[in-house]
Parts: C-alpha cells; structure tokens; sequence
C-alpha cells in the first residue's frame, strides 16, 4: 500500500489532470468561436461587397482578396495561441508533479503514468483538433471568397 502523502499526491494529480482537461476544451471552444466569429464577419463583407462588385470588379476582387488574407491571418493566429495556451497547460502540469514523483514507486507511479499518459494523449487530441478547426475555417473563407466572384460575374456582365 502506497504511503497517504502519495495517496493524497496522486488525488492532487487528478484534480490538476481534470483542470488541464477542462482547460483543452476550453481552449478549443474558445478557438472554434473565433473561427466562427472571423468567418461570419468576412462573409458578411463578401456579401456587402458583391452587392456594389458591378461598379468595379478588379477593386472589388482585391478588396476581398485583402480581407481574405486579413481573415486567414487571423485565423492563424488565433490557432497559434490555441497551441501556445495547449504546451503552457501541459508545461505547467509537468512542472508541478515531476520533482514530487521522484520518491513514488509501485502503484502509485503506475498510476501516475497512465494518468500522465492520459493528459498527453488529450492534449495531442487537442493541438489535432486547433489543426483541424483552423483548416476548416480556412476552407470557409476561400469558399466564401470564390463564391462572391461566382455571385459577381452574372452582376458584372449587366
């Protein structure tokens, strides 16, 4: 039996592994409203663009084209510091537990290592899942961006 300081040890180590949890998933929540938020605010230029795009269609094209990479930028940014936030989370759990395991053996660093494991695992999941949201959004703005020329052409030529 594992003496009660690694007991009550590994309890902290839990709780400091469910708040890093909590902590990815809100990051990641925060980082799709972003995506969300920067999408909309381009498609709603798009929109207010190609309602004028018979006026001018080469300023138009570039006005959008500027937006677009504005908005991609932005994105990028923002999955960037979704990343940072992710490595500073597991940086500050290692800190925490490494120098206090040093005394552990048995079970208790077996669980220690599953549970370690675990907080990994989630936290590759995580950065995954920052990738996965910044292309998805990426992917919406140049949708939104070839569309409004698709919009544009029939407008163009009356």
């Amino acid at each position: 039996m594992a003496p009660p300081e690694h007991e009550t040890l590994v309890e902290a180590f839990q709780i400091s592994a469910a708040h890093i949890s909590a902590a990815l998933s809100a990051t990641l929540s925060d980082l799709q409203s972003s995506v969300h938020e920067t999408t909309a605010t381009y498609y709603a230029k798009v929109a207010d663009t190609t309602t004028s795009v018979a006026s001018n269609v080469a300023e138009t094209k570039a006005s959008l084209q500027a937006a677009l990479e504005e908005k991609t930028k932005a994105l990028q940014e923002r999955a960037d510091d979704a990343t940072k936030e992710i490595t500073l989370k597991l940086n500050e759990f290692t800190a925490q537990f490494q120098q206090t395991w040093t005394d552990a053996s048995g079970a208790v660093c077996e669980r220690y290592a599953a549970a370690t494991k675990e907080v990994y695992d989630k936290a590759e999941a995580a950065k995954a899942q920052v990738q996965k949201t910044y292309e998805e959004g990426k992917l919406q703005l140049q949708h939104q961006y070839e569309a409004a020329f698709k919009a544009a052409e029939p407008a163009a030529a009356t």
